[in-house]
Formats: C-alpha cells, structure tokens, sequence
C-alpha cells in the first residue's frame, strides 16, 4: 500500500495534475490496443489451426511437424505478450548517476 502511495505522489510530481489524468488515458488506450492486438492475434492463429488440420490428410503421422512453424510464432508472440506485461508491471528504475571524475592535474590552477 506505501508503495502505491509513492508511486501515486511520483506520478503527480512528473506530470503534475493537470496533465495526469492524460497520462492515465494514454497508458489505458494502450493496454486496451495491446489487448485487441492479443485477442486478434489468437483469433487468427486459431483460424489458421482449424484451417491446417482440414487440410491435413487423415493419414498423416507427423503432425507435429506440420504445425512446428505455427507453434514457433505462436509460442514467440506469447513471449513478446508475456514480456510486455512484465514490463508493464515493474517499476521503473532510474538509471545511477556516473561517478564525478577527479580533475585531471592539467586542469587545475597552479599555485606558487
């Protein structure tokens, strides 16, 4: 629950109130896009299932075989999908901040 509290402070403090409820539309239009992409995607992979074992003679032994290149792309797009909800679900980390370098000897004053 903290966490949700500073995420939600944070988010008010980047983009400020007025601008945040845009945000929070654009971050809903995409997850809804990726959605119908996903509901899409398995519609058709599923038409193309059906459609492959109609044309597949019955006395076909390797089927698998048949459906190696379908279960490839199917099990990559799940992947992606997997992924991009993982990603979508961690919060994000700032990158570190690189070191503060000594000046070098040349650069410095010369005192006499």
């Amino acid at each position: 629950m903290p966490d949700m509290l500073f995420i939600m402070l944070l988010a008010v403090l980047l983009f400020g109130p007025k601008k945040l409820p845009e945000v929070a539309r654009q971050i809903a239009r995409f997850k809804n896009a990726r959605d119908n992409l996903k509901t899409q995607l398995e519609t058709e992979f599923g038409k193309l299932e059906a459609e492959a074992r109609d044309i597949m003679p019955s006395g076909t032994q390797d089927l698998r075989s048949a459906f190696e290149p379908l279960t490839n792309l199917r099990q990559h797009f799940d992947n992606v999908i997997s992924r991009s909800m993982e990603v979508e679900d961690k919060p994000k980390e700032l990158p570190a901040a690189p070191a503060a370098e000594p000046p070098s000897p040349a650069a410095q004053p010369k005192t006499t």
